[in-house]
């Protein structure tokens, strides 16, 4: 099993709404991406058996709601942080069957701003290859909304990783 990280950044997250992006030396990369209005979201969909997304907490806390697989939403409520918290755990899946997943953030209030940090995921690459890790990006329309990505995003290629068998004994 493989952990990627991506960042907020990276293309195969897709945005809707008109996000804004910024970010600080405390964050990952240093970048994060803000939703401060409802219904604004974010989707990603990966292959793998676990899903962590991480984001910042600013001045007016956050509200988000968290859909996995079209499941039943999962709230993240934090109260407000004046001088501001990073890397926090917004949403972190049990363990999944391995196969294809899409989470879904959607900011829950106006004025409180959802930021999205990076994303971890756990996927299974087979015993003893070199895997380039990608990920299929499904968007769906969501009424009144729009993909939006940052043009001047900073981008690194996907991992390759040397998978290292394990073995049970």
């Amino acid at each position: 099993m493989d952990q990627i990280t991506l960042d907020d950044r990276d293309p195969h997250i897709t945005y809707f709404g008109n996000w804004t992006y910024g970010g600080t030396g405390q964050e990952y990369w240093g970048t994060t991406s803000g939703a401060n209005a409802t219904n604004m979201s974010m989707m990603f969909t990966f292959n793998g058996t676990w899903i962590g997304v991480y984001g910042s907490i600013g001045f007016m806390g956050v509200t988000a709601d968290f859909v996995l697989d079209n499941g039943e939403a999962e709230q993240y409520l934090h109260t407000p942080a004046p001088s501001g918290l990073f890397r926090q755990a917004y949403f972190e899946s049990t363990p999944l069957a391995f196969g294809e997943h899409t989470i879904q953030m959607t900011n829950m209030a106006n004025g409180p701003t959802s930021y999205l940090d990076y994303i971890v995921y756990n996927t299974t690459a087979q015993s003893g290859s070199t895997t380039t890790v990608t990920s299929l990006v499904t968007a769906t329309s969501i009424p009144g909304t729009a993909p939006s990505k940052p043009s001047n995003a900073p981008y690194k290629a996907p991992q390759t990783v040397k998978a290292i068998p394990t073995f049970a004994w």
